[in-house]
């Protein structure tokens, strides 16, 4: 088995194979782990549940502007973004279906392939039934300088219309930020990367360029 780099816990990879080793002490996740293993699917490393968890992502619109204001509240985010924030809020669904199984955390980190095929998908924290747009959002947004070539192939993909799938991606960047930076400050973290990136959401519409 050869180790690979990962944030947050000691992961070797084999021919058929992913093994992933957490520190337990402390460690809630792997608590919750331990207690869905009787669930699990065939071929699954975690269960997909009905149930929402408290993942940070979008499940509707009135938690969103929930933490916009609570963002509000800590005046670290500039009056115009807020506005911003709140604008982008108004353009989204009431509720989010939670009808289809999703791995909600389906950043490029999380998955391995070879030859054009997926050989595994690791990390399973969130899974969940929600929508495939939470999956597409964490695809195209975590794909750097590479953005808009992921964002064509999904809308490829899809037959969803591009500003469709752009505005609904939106509206999930400013859910996972405006959570993000509440958890950051709760715990007396440094706010400025999530302020910056909320910036860039709000005033440089950055799922807009094209």
């Amino acid at each position: 088995m050869v180790a690979v780099r990962s944030k947050s816990h000691q992961v070797h990879v084999g021919t058929d194979v992913v093994v992933k080793v957490i520190d337990a002490a402390g460690h809630s996740r792997l608590s919750r782990e331990i207690a869905l293993v009787s669930h699990l699917p065939a071929g699954m490393t975690a269960p997909l549940l009905a149930e929402a968890l408290d993942h940070g992502g979008f499940d509707g619109v009135a938690p969103v502007f929930a933490e916009i204001d609570r963002a509000s509240w800590h005046g670290v985010v500039p009056n115009g973004v807020i506005k911003g924030l709140k604008a982008i809020a108004r353009g989204a669904p009431s509720f989010a279906r939670a009808d289809v199984p999703v791995h909600a955390d389906c950043h490029w980190g999380n998955w391995t392939a070879r030859q054009g095929t997926v050989t595994a998908l690791l990390d399973f924290e969130w899974p969940r039934f929600g929508e495939p747009m939470h999956d597409w959002f964490f695809l195209a947004r975590f794909s750097g300088e590479h953005m808009q070539a992921a964002v064509d192939v999904i809308t490829g993909a899809t037959g969803i219309e591009p500003d469709c799938l752009r505005a609904a991606r939106e509206v999930r960047a400013a859910s996972h930020l405006v959570f993000d930076l509440g958890a950051e400050i709760t715990r007396g973290g440094d706010p400025a990367e999530l302020v910056a990136a909320l910036h860039e959401l709000v005033v440089d519409r950055v799922w807009w360029k094209k």
